[in-house]
């Protein structure tokens, strides 16, 4: 049986990024703030051990001390399930390469936290809509979820 890896990464975008997307969300729903951050799923063959876990981590620039998690309710967006993105293949590749032999599969997913109100469901699906591409993107509402991928 496989291992399911998830790590927490840094911020997703720059300020001024993050602020264009906060500002075209807000057209479709008012009064809500955001965060986003990267996370990194990683289907293994066996468990890591410290001090893999720690030379994964400086490979995905995954410093070893974080900021607080944000706050609010969690829209995850990950590649479409079903599917392995460009990137993954690339970063799989260069994990294999410097010696992490027992990882399967490296997938990168935005996180964004959203605080403020909750709307109602069609204001729920413009929010996702507003973060994901649905040709090559799945959001779900949870870390554990990506282990679907």
């Amino acid at each position: 049986m496989a291992e399911f890896l998830a790590l927490r990464g840094c911020a997703a975008f720059s300020a001024s990024r993050l602020a264009r997307l906060q500002k075209a969300v807000g057209e479709s729903v008012a009064g809500i703030g955001l965060a986003a951050e990267h996370w990194y799923f990683v289907e293994l063959e066996r468990p890591l051990n410290t001090e893999e876990t720690g030379r994964l981590r400086d490979l995905l620039g995954i410093p070893g001390k974080l900021p607080a998690a944000p706050g609010g309710r969690l829209v995850l967006v990950t590649p479409r399930l079903g599917t392995i993105s460009p990137w993954s293949s690339k970063a799989t590749d260069i994990a294999r390469n410097c010696g992490f032999a027992m990882v399967k599969r490296i997938e990168r997913g935005t996180a964004f936290h959203v605080s403020g109100p909750r709307g109602d469901d069609s204001q729920e699906s413009a929010l996702a809509a507003r973060l994901h591409d649905r040709m090559t993107e799945s959001v779900t509402t949870s870390i554990d979820a990506a282990g679907a991928l």
